[in-house]
């Protein structure tokens, strides 16, 4: 199957917005990228800095306004309320997708794509469900970087990933409550790329904790890991895919809506446990939490192997 496309796309990430909108086109880029003719939009190093990681053909932001390409496609993601960089390059691509945002913008594009298992037509505003815009949803347009099948990693207990560059320094509150536990060495913590503080200023004040440093793709140390401790973004549709029991620890009091979503669309949803909002939570409320969910035991629905097809389905929209 030949798309011969051609791709143009942006999507928002940086220290403080997170890099999960990146590595979401890294995703599409990393399936597709031998079909499909990608250039990834540079704006700021955080960006420059991943799409190098991967060799992603770019193009700076100033640049591509004194081009006069035109590309079959262009891609967006992000969920900023603005939109002016979108309608500086809006020019640019005949057709437009954005991804993952409701906000009213997104009237203005084509497609409108939601990868997530836990999100579904009802969960859309009324004005976006009554827009001219196609829109698509769940499983079948979540992808995960690179093959799904890696290297088979050293078992895990606990793993502790919030992210590539965690803002609210999640990662920094559990490591000071793991540390004071008897069974400490049940913890691996992942450090992301875009901490503010590196993985060394996390070994000389924990020594006593385990931490990787950033890794290009997450996916196989969630394969390993028995429980998962993450909050809500991309890696849930990971722990999802690999029916691990997965603790969430939420940045936003409004992320509640997510866990009910999630409860309501997961295969297994007693596999999820929300540990409560991150201001909330104490050394007690914890080891409580975490010692009842590690001896929880859960019967697993058998999944779906096929996720992320649906990608198929939109490239092949514009033969």
């Amino acid at each position: 199957m030949g798309f011969n496309k051609s791709v143009l796309c942006y999507a928002d990430g940086d220290a403080d917005l997170g890099l999960g909108h990146l590595y979401r086109l890294i995703a599409i880029y990393t399936n597709y990228h031998q079909k499909v003719d990608f250039v990834f939009i540079n704006k700021n190093d955080t960006q420059e800095e991943i799409y190098n990681k991967f060799s992603c053909p770019t193009i700076d932001f100033y640049n591509l306004r004194n081009s006069s390409e035109e590309y079959d496609i262009g891609i967006y993601d992000s969920k900023k309320c603005c939109n002016y960089n979108f309608l500086d390059i809006k020019k640019y691509a005949r057709t437009w997708i954005s991804i993952d945002s409701t906000r009213p913008w997104t009237k203005d594009f084509d497609i409108l794509v939601y990868p997530s298992f836990y999100v579904d037509k009802d969960d859309l505003p009324k004005n976006i469900s009554a827009s001219r815009s196609k829109k698509y949803f769940g499983k079948d347009y979540v992808l995960f970087k690179s093959s799904i099948n890696e290297i088979k990693q050293p078992k895990i207990n606990t793993l502790v990933t919030f992210g590539g560059s965690d803002p609210n320094n999640l990662t920094e509150l559990v490591c000071k409550i793991v540390h004071n536990r008897k069974y400490y060495s049940d913890f691996t913590f992942l450090i992301g790329p875009k901490f503010k503080k590196s993985i060394s200023y996390f070994v000389n004040k924990f020594p006593k904790l385990k931490f990787i440093d950033s890794v290009t793709n997450t996916f196989p140390l969630i394969k390993a890991s028995n429980i998962v401790l993450t909050a809500i973004g991309i890696t849930l549709q990971e722990c999802e895919y690999s029916c691990k029991k997965t603790l969430i620890i939420t940045n936003h009091k409004d992320d509640i809506y997510d866990i009910s979503k999630i409860k309501r669309s997961s295969l297994n949803p007693m596999m999820y446990l929300h540990l409560g909002y991150f201001k909330d939570i104490d050394e007690d409320i914890f080891n409580k939490t975490y010692n009842f969910f590690t001896d929880k035991k859960i019967l697993y629905n058998e999944r779906e192997n096929q996720w992320g097809n649906g990608w198929d389905e939109l490239f092949n929209l514009f033969d």
